[in-house]
C-alpha cells in the first residue's frame, strides 16, 4: 500500500457494470484490441465510463496504438494503467481521451511527464506514484480541475513554483522522494490543500509559514528528521490527523491545545520524555500512539474521548489511560501496516477502484 489511489466504492463515477477490467495482457497490442472489442460489444448498451488495464505487462507501444481506447473517447472518464511496463505516457491518453477525470499510471517506468498532459482539462485525479520521475513539467499547473495528485516514490527534489495555480488541489502525496531538507516552498502556498503526505523525504524542519495551510486536515511527515515543531503549525486549526512518527522530536509544544479538531495523533519512534498536559484537553482526540518512546513516562490526564491508545512498556505504566471508559483498543507494538510510509495517506486498497475522496465524476 504505497501511494496509489484506492477506495471501496464506485458510486462517485457510475454503475460498476460500466467498468471494463482486462487481465493477462502481455506486450503486443493484438490481444488488447481483441479484448477491448469484445467488451465493447458485450456492453454495447452500457455506458463504459472506466477501463482498468492495471497489473498487465503492457508496453507504451501497445497502449499507444490502441484503436479500442480511441473508440471510447466520448464516454471514458477513468483509465487505470498502473503496474505495467510503460516508459512513456501514451499519447492516445491525451489526444483521444479529453474527458478523462481520473488517470492512474502508478508503478511503471515513466521518466518524463509529457507537457501536453495539460490538455486534460477535466482531470481531477492523477496518480504517477512509483515511477522514475526527476521533475514535473510546469504545464501540469494548467490542470485547473485537479483535486488529487500522487507522485510518491519517485526521484523528485522539488515542484514547479507554478503549482500554486492548482487552486482546486486538495490532496498532495509526495512521500518517498528527495524533497529535503526543507519542504518545497511552493507547498506552503498551496492553500487549498486538505491532505499532505511528505513521508520519507529527508526533511529536518518545518517553516513557520506552514500556518498558511489553513484548510489542512491531514499532515503526514513519517520517517523524516524533524527535531522541533514551529508554533505556527498549531494555527492549522482544521487538522484532524497528524502523523509525526519516526522523527527526532524531544518535545511537543503546549500550543497543541489549539488543534481542537484533532482526532488522531501519531508520535511513535521519537525521543519524547513527556507530553504536555494540553494533549489531555484535546476535545476530539480518539487515537493516540506513542510507541517506541523509551523515556516517555506516561500520558496526560483527561482524554475523555480517547478510543485507541498505542504505547510501549508495561501496562502498569499506562493504567490510568487504560481505565478510560471510552477506550476500545490498546496496542503495545508497531503493527506492520503502520510501518508503511503512506499509512496515514492512503485508504483501503481496492485495486482499480476510485479514491474515496474523489467526489466528481457524475
Amino acid at each position: 500500500m504505497e501511494g496509489g489511489l484506492y477506495t471501496e466504492d464506485l458510486g462517485t463515477l457510475g454503475p460498476e457494470e460500466g467498468l471494463v477490467k482486462l487481465g493477462g495482457l502481455v506486450g503486443g497490442d493484438e490481444r488488447l484490441e481483441e479484448s477491448l472489442a469484445r467488451e465493447i460489444l458485450i456492453k454495447r448498451d452500457v455506458w463504459i465510463w472506466g477501463v482498468d488495464l492495471s497489473s498487465n505487462e503492457l508496453s507504451f507501444e501497445a497502449v499507444g496504438r490502441s484503436q479500442g481506447l480511441a473508440k471510447l473517447r466520448r464516454g471514458l472518464i477513468s483509465i487505470d494503467l498502473s503496474n505495467n511496463r510503460l516508459d512513456l505516457i501514451p499519447r492516445v491518453v491525451v489526444s483521444s481521451l479529453l474527458n478523462l477525470k481520473v488517470l492512474m499510471l502508478a508503478n511503471n517506468r515513466i521518466r518524463d511527464v509529457i507537457p501536453f498532459l495539460s490538455q486534460l482539462k477535466s482531470l481531477e485525479a492523477l496518480d504517477l506514484s512509483g515511477n522514475l520521475l526527476t521533475s514535473l513539467p510546469v504545464e501540469l499547473s494548467k490542470l485547473e480541475n485537479l483535486r488529487t495528485l500522487s507522485v510518491c516514490r519517485n526521484k523528485l527534489r522539488s515542484l514547479p513554483p507554478q503549482f500554486t495555480d492548482l487552486r482546486k488541489l486538495e490532496n498532495l502525496y509526495l512521500s518517498g522522494n528527495d524533497m529535503g531538507p526543507s519542504i518545497p516552498l511552493v507547498v506552503y502556498h498551496m492553500t487549498s490543500l486538505k491532505s499532505l503526505g511528505l513521508n520519507r523525504n529527508y526533511i529536518d524542519h518545518v517553516k513557520p509559514i506552514v500556518s498558511q495551510l489553513e484548510n489542512l486536515q491531514v499532515l503526514s511527515l513519517v520517517y523524516n528528521s524533524v527535531e522541533y515543531l514551529p508554533l505556527a503549525l498549531f494555527n492549522c486549526k482544521n487538522l484532524q490527523r497528524l502523523n509525526l512518527s519516526n522523527n527526532k522530536l524531544n518535545s511537543i509544544p503546549p500550543d497543541i491545545e489549539k488543534l481542537t479538531e484533532l482526532e488522531e495523533l501519531y508520535l511513535d519512534s521519537n525521543d519524547l520524555a513527556v507530553l504536555p498536559e494540553e494533549v489531555g484537553s484535546l476535545p476530539k482526540l480518539k487515537v493516540l500512539s506513542v510507541l517506541e518512546n523509551p523515556q516517555l513516562i506516561g500520558i496526560p490526564a483527561g482524554l475523555e474521548n480517547l478510543e485507541e491508545l498505542g504505547f510501549s512498556g508495561s501496562m502498569d505504566k499506562w493504567k490510568d489511560a487504560s481505565n478510560s471508559g471510552q477506550l476500545k483498543r490498546v496496542w503495545n507494538r508497531i503493527a506492520k501496516h503502520k510501518e508503511d510510509p503512506d499509512y496515514v495517506e492512503i485508504g483501503t486498497k481496492t485495486r482499480g477502484h476510485m479514491p474515496s475522496w474523489f467526489h466528481g465524476g457524475r
